[in-house]
């Protein structure tokens, strides 16, 4: 039996669990009822982004192309939540990934990714994985989606509450 390193790894993210208890646990921005600008940091080309999108009829979209896949995965979408903030012309970030393996969506749970989202003055909504993944993305963020068509169903349905107010 050859483990691959993923106990190693496992071990990883509950020594993280424990040091970064404190952005979990920290008071969470609301998002906007009404996002108008999203600023959506995922890759064009992965069905999470498709499902997403199909489910979103309202707002203006900004995609922040990042890899979704592989090393480096958690300093690319750390830096493109920066670059939201540095243009600070959105209501709200949308990280979107659709699911994997526990080795996918490992990066996920990386601190350079967990202080990124912490220090956003934007709202950071984490769309990453299928209902049964949890990676510390999700704890970070300021909203968790169970997957991208869930987040791109919640934004739309906002809209439509604002609508049967005012109608």
């Amino acid at each position: 039996y050859e483990d691959l390193g993923f106990s190693r790894l496992h071990k990883q993210i509950e020594d993280w669990k424990k040091t970064y208890k404190n952005i979990f646990e920290r008071e969470k921005k609301i998002l906007p009822l009404l996002c108008r600008r999203i600023a959506i940091i995922s890759n064009p080309a992965i069905q999470g982004y498709e499902d997403f999108n199909k489910h979103l009829k309202y707002g203006s979209l900004t995609t922040i192309n990042t890899k979704m896949q592989g090393d480096k995965v958690a300093e690319d979408v750390a830096a493109a939540i920066k670059k939201a903030n540095r243009n600070n012309n959105y209501d709200c970030i949308v990280i979107v990934r659709g699911g994997g393996s526990f080795a996918d969506l490992y990066e996920f749970n990386k601190p350079v990714l967990l202080e990124a989202i912490a220090n956003s003055i934007i709202p950071v909504a984490s769309a990453v994985g299928h209902e049964t993944d949890f990676p510390l993305c999700d704890f970070a963020a300021d909203i968790r989606y169970s997957t991208p068509s869930h987040a791109g169903k919640d934004l739309t349905e906002r809209v439509e509450t604002i609508k049967k107010s005012i109608f």
